[in-house]
């Protein structure tokens, strides 16, 4: 009779229990990175009444046992490590790990385990959690390259004086088109437009006459119309335009041109002069000495113009202007043809003899693919001239991304010098790896958060401040980065909600409730067949 009073108080107690973990489940509905618990009953200890007896040959079979239960006991308190939904919160800092691992922390002695990736840092720069324990990984080297050796684990810190230094540009790559029916363009000095002008003068004894030639593109390389107009001075009275075409080198000499033109001066009686397009004629003149100057070299009358800002070791700016000239079908040279400072001055005073270069032909087939020239000859000069404070800068560039079509030319170009500059602000990404954005646009690897995982992860120890330690059975920590070794992946400004179900958990009270009722009536009904069994002396 006594043995049902001790076994229901067992099942009051151990349903009290369970009651326990499901409040401190639903406490920690909202606590981030928390992982719900789960407890199971087992019966306890029988008093065995009768043995099993086996079947006997011939006669009689065999019995089962004769036990009563002792009542109920905890069988298991499980930490269900299930996933949970990551809630964004729009910090940089915070961060959810979407699969297997945890985060590892260190109060200074010994490390800890935690899925709460509520981080941030100190006044020191240590990424720490809420309850100030450093956040464990790796440090970036300075050219950003971090080593996962798991015994290399450190404190997360980033300076937030850390500077970027300048690198000098030491490759130009090239992207896009080069029209294939591209027309050159005389650039006169001065003058840059498709239409080019300039003015010269037609004398006669004393009078002068003030005069314009206009050249005009054709749909033919190397072929220009032109056309003579009087200013002042004079009349034109027949001709005044022509043709003029250089030879396939794109030279001024030899040239060929046609038509002439006549200028009639005032006076009595008037007075004309007729221009040929002869070798001793003026208008040769209009072709090969203009404004008191030449025509310019012919890698000025240029299709394709580009300008690539370039740095120094120092960081300093300059804007080198690179030249396309189409020779003929399928075939283009490119040349450097200037490099200015930052204040827009050309540099060419200061360079030393044979320094300052860069060219090399281009050459494609009949589909429009490079086939040779891919690099050409690398650019060089000096940035400080003769002073010796600078190394001499060599650029190479890669043409090998170029094309030909007849399309409009889109060519654009990138390099990869950049001058000093200061930390921003930084991000993270879904390796865990943090990264620097500097002013001078340039974003670089500062560290990396380690993440750990267990062979066991229930059977991590329970610490509070939902951290948890190793036990002698959850085995050792396997750590390395994210999204390796089975390691889950880093979601950045998110937070791991509570995995508890509330649902679930007021299902489970009600069930434990009605469990702890019953064990209550079993009490009840013992006491009262107790108090009959004393009533019968009565």
């Amino acid at each position: 009779m006594m043995s049902s009073l001790f076994a229901a108080v067992s099942g009051l107690k151990t349903h009290q229990q369970r009651m326990d973990v499901i409040g401190n489940n639903i406490a920690n509905v909202n606590t981030p990175g928390f992982k719900r618990s789960r407890m199971t009953f087992q019966d306890m200890l029988y008093q065995t009444i009768r043995g099993a007896s086996r079947p006997v040959d011939g006669g009689r079979g065999g019995t089962n046992p004769m036990q009563v239960g002792m009542g109920a006991s905890i069988g298991s308190i499980d930490t269900l490590m299930t996933g949970s939904s990551p809630q964004d919160t729009g910090k940089n800092t915070d961060l959810a790990i979407e699969g297997d691992g945890f985060f590892v922390v260190s109060d200074g002695s010994r490390n800890y385990y935690t899925r709460a990736g509520a981080f941030d840092f100190d006044r020191d720069g240590y990424l720490v959690n809420a309850n100030g324990m450093h956040v464990m990984g790796w440090m970036a080297d300075g050219s950003g390259k971090i080593d996962n050796n798991p015994n290399k684990v450190q404190n997360i810190r980033i300076n937030k004086e850390i500077q970027e230094p300048a690198r000098a540009t030491n490759q130009i790559v090239l992207n896009g088109n080069l029209d294939a029916g591209a027309i050159n363009d005389l650039i006169f000095p001065g003058i840059s437009s498709t239409t080019n002008y300039t003015k010269f003068t037609v004398s006669s004894g004393s009078s002068i006459a003030e005069c314009q030639i206009i050249f005009t593109p054709t749909d033919q390389l190397n072929v220009w119309n032109w056309s003579i107009s009087v200013l002042s001075g004079g009349s034109l009275s027949s001709g005044g335009t022509g043709t003029l075409t250089y030879d396939a080198a794109n030279t001024t000499s030899p040239w060929s041109a046609t038509g002439g033109a006549t200028i009639t001066f005032p006076g009595t009686p008037p007075t004309s002069v007729n221009i040929t397009t002869t070798s001793s004629g003026a208008l040769s003149g209009c072709f090969q000495n203009i404004d008191s100057g030449t025509l310019k070299d012919p890698t000025d009358r240029m299709a394709v113009s580009l300008q690539q800002v370039i740095y120094d070791s120092l960081g300093n700016k300059y804007t080198a202007t690179i030249y396309f000239e189409r020779k003929s079908d399928g075939q283009w040279d490119w040349k450097l043809k200037d490099i200015t400072n930052s204040e827009g001055k050309s540099i060419t005073s200061t360079v030393p003899a044979g320094t300052f270069s860069g060219s090399g032909p281009i050459n494609f087939d009949s589909t429009g693919k490079l086939t040779t020239g891919g690099t050409g000859t690398p650019i060089t000069f000096d940035p400080d001239g003769t002073t010796g404070y600078m190394s001499p800068m060599t650029i190479n560039l890669d043409l090998s991304k170029l094309t030909q079509y007849a399309s409009e030319t889109t060519v654009t170009a990138s390099q990869n010098g950049y001058p000093a500059g200061s930390l921003e602000g930084v991000s993270f990404d879904t390796t865990g790896t943090l990264s620097g954005v500097f002013s001078n646009g340039i974003t670089r690897p500062l560290a990396q958060v380690a993440l750990a995982s267990f062979n066991n992860p229930g059977g991590l120890f329970k610490e509070g401040n939902t951290l948890f330690s190793e036990s002698n059975n959850s085995g050792k920590a396997n750590i390395g980065p994210a999204g390796k070794g089975g390691l889950g992946t880093i979601k950045p400004a998110s937070l791991e909600m509570s995995n508890v179900d509330l649902a679930q958990e007021f299902a489970e009270m009600i069930i434990t409730q009605r469990g702890f009722q019953a064990n209550s009536r079993v009490i009840t009904a013992s006491d009262e067949m107790l108090q009959e069994l004393v009533n019968l002396k009565r």
